[in-house]
């Protein structure tokens, strides 16, 4: 924190950030998990802007919308990381990513949103498919692993099941 000559802070300095390391990522899951949220992003905007917005639609909006911004720089990331390697030919790859230690909570909120999604999709109140399984499992690795790191310290683990 940055001290005015009056001893009160000026300026909260932002937790530092803390490499996170996603090892043996299978990179079309991880592909295809980038795209079903973005494809539910876009359309819960859509329904945000349109004439029958309901209140639940517009709360898992807001929601999405957060979660979104809290994760966008580490989602860019992790995307260039990965289409690096895609054009390389690789399937699976070790990643890495900068993160406070706030973003556990940011990340801990995508499986309940993913939850939520899904129901609305199952519904008919969403047309964008629900999550796959294989998408599914790897963000709830993803979200254990960056709540282990940067909460606990643990050594980073593979993706489980993951071939080179």
């Amino acid at each position: 924190m940055t001290e005015a000559m009056s001893g009160y802070p000026m300026v909260m300095d932002p937790e530092p950030r803390r490499a996170v390391h996603l090892n043996a990522v299978p990179l079309d899951e991880l592909v295809s998990l980038q795209l079903y949220f973005d494809d539910m992003v876009r359309e819960l905007q859509l329904i945000a802007v349109g004439a029958a917005d309901d209140r639940a639609a517009y709360r898992l909006h807001r929601l999405a919308i957060h979660t979104q911004h809290e994760i966008a720089r580490a989602r860019n990331v992790l995307h260039v990381q990965a289409q690096a390697h895609i054009d390389e030919g690789r399937h699976v790859a070790d990643l890495v990513v900068d993160l406070r230690p706030s973003a556990v909570q940011a990340t801990q909120a995508l499986i309940p949103l993913v939850d939520a999604f899904d129901d609305a999709s199952r519904s008919g109140t969403l047309l964008t498919t629900p999550c796959s399984d294989g998408s599914r499992r790897l963000l709830t690795w993803m979200v254990e692993e960056v709540e282990a790191q940067l909460e606990t310290n643990r050594a980073p683990q593979p993706y489980p099941g993951a071939t080179t």
